[in-house]
């Protein structure tokens, strides 16, 4: 397995084991190759996938016991990535080997919210494209999106027809607007009844929320996502440096 460019390799194989577990459908008990074994597929130092298998030890997801092997006792989520850079669904799916799709894509005209047109800088009664997608993962519902632009910004009927992944994977295809950042609020939530309905869950499901907002390298926003994500099925983690005096 190849591993992901542009983040620290030790996170890169963190992941990278992760997604072998989902990929190969290790359950708990399972054991895994050895250090030679994996160290060798993922093309890494066994220093590196120590120090990798140390973090999945301290997350309660392997247990390695001396002279034996390593072995799985939760199996964790399909998909686990760090929140430093920004890829969409199917590219995540992809890197681990499994498939992503979508089991809804609706997409329509709405007038803007209050909140909208001030954070688009829209007059009164304009129009934004609303583009609404729940994705699967290996043929299991495990995100919603609910996505805002101007409505001038992109052509309603080519984003009706588009076959390919989420509208992130549109507009990075395009390559218009150049999206450079997101600011993103994270929160862990209760899904209330609509958007359980989408994810195929009860009412308060645990879920993870984020309030997305896409911006140019200019620092102009083109568009605001509601994303959810069923915990169970994708999670994510940030590396925090430590902040000295």
């Amino acid at each position: 397995m190849k591993l992901a460019e542009g983040v620290p390799l030790y996170e890169r194989a963190t992941d990278a084991l992760l997604d072998l577990i989902a990929r190969d459908d290790y359950q708990a008990g399972d054991r895994l190759p050895g250090e030679h074994e994996l160290a060798e597929g993922l093309g890494i130092s066994r220093p590196t996938l120590r120090e990798a298998l140390s973090e999945l030890k301290n997350r309660g997801l392997i247990d390695r016991r001396h002279g034996v092997g390593t072995f799985v006792t939760a199996p964790g989520p399909k998909l686990h990535r760090g929140l430093a850079t920004l890829r969409s669904l199917r590219d995540m799916s992809g890197q681990a080997g499994l498939e992503a799709s979508r089991s809804s894509w609706t997409v329509e005209t709405r007038t803007a919210p209050e909140e909208l047109r001030r954070l688009f800088r829209l007059p009164t009664g304009h129009e934004l494209i609303n583009v609404r997608m729940v994705a699967n993962v290996s043929g299991e519902v495990c995100a919603s999106f609910d996505s805002y632009a101007p409505a001038e910004l992109f052509d309603i009927e080519d984003l009706r027809a588009y076959r390919g992944g989420s509208w992130l994977d549109y507009i990075m295809e395009r390559g218009d607007p150049y999206l450079s950042h997101t600011h993103s609020d994270i929160a862990a939530t209760g899904a209330e009844s609509e958007v359980a309905n989408r994810l195929r869950v009860a009412a308060g499901t645990p879920i993870l929320y984020l309030a997305e907002t896409f911006f140019t390298a200019a620092g102009k926003p083109v568009v605001f996502s509601h994303n959810h994500f069923l915990t169970d099925k994708i999670s994510f983690h940030i590396v925090r440096e430590v902040e000295r005096p």
